[in-house]
């Protein structure tokens, strides 16, 4: 039997609002336990300029005890290309 214990997530958003409610949408999942919940300002920068900014996000959830795993979790991943 297999079981997904732990996993770490990395997300880019655009604001700091948006980081605000990725928070709030992962404290509210039923699914894992948020173990910790960081975030980072990013620019990149071309000539000297910054082009583009933004937050990376990283959320590491808890998904089952890894001695005494209770429940599994079936990961799904859906490409959404809008």
């Amino acid at each position: 039997m297999r079981y997904l214990t732990k996993t770490s997530d990395v997300y880019r958003v655009d604001t700091l609002e948006e980081v605000e409610d990725l928070r709030t949408e992962m404290e509210e999942s039923n699914k894992f336990s948020v173990a910790s919940f960081t975030y980072t300002y990013k620019t990149v920068k071309a000539k000297g300029e910054i082009i583009d900014e933004y937050y990376q996000v990283v959320v590491k959830k808890n998904i089952t005890d890894e001695k005494e795993p209770d429940r599994r979790l079936k990961v799904v991943y859906e490409v959404d290309n809008g």
